[in-house]
């Protein structure tokens, strides 16, 4: 529709964005930051999760986070609630 009506008066200037490629590539990173933390949150609202369930989520956000463009960051605070939970033995 954007295409078809790109420089028709009647598209509101709003809509206009759904037809620009810089849009489409900066949402598409970004689904690749929230998609790591979606499977993280369905994984772990069931009643029989473990921890290796746990260690998992928290190894595909890291990925996830890693191998975006805003990673140096984004591991960092992985890092910092890793840090936080982790536990000495003894």
């Amino acid at each position: 529709m954007v295409f078809s009506y790109r420089n028709s008066s009647d598209l509101p200037n709003k809509l206009r964005v759904l037809g620009d490629v810089e849009f489409w590539s900066k949402l598409e990173a970004e689904e690749k930051i929230v998609r790591p933390l979606c499977k993280a949150s369905f994984r772990l609202q069931r009643d029989e999760n473990t921890v290796g369930d746990v260690v998992l989520s928290y190894m595909e956000i890291y990925s996830g986070f890693a191998s975006s463009e805003l990673s140096d960051t984004l591991t960092e605070l992985v890092e910092l609630r890793w840090n936080a939970c982790e536990q000495p033995l003894f």
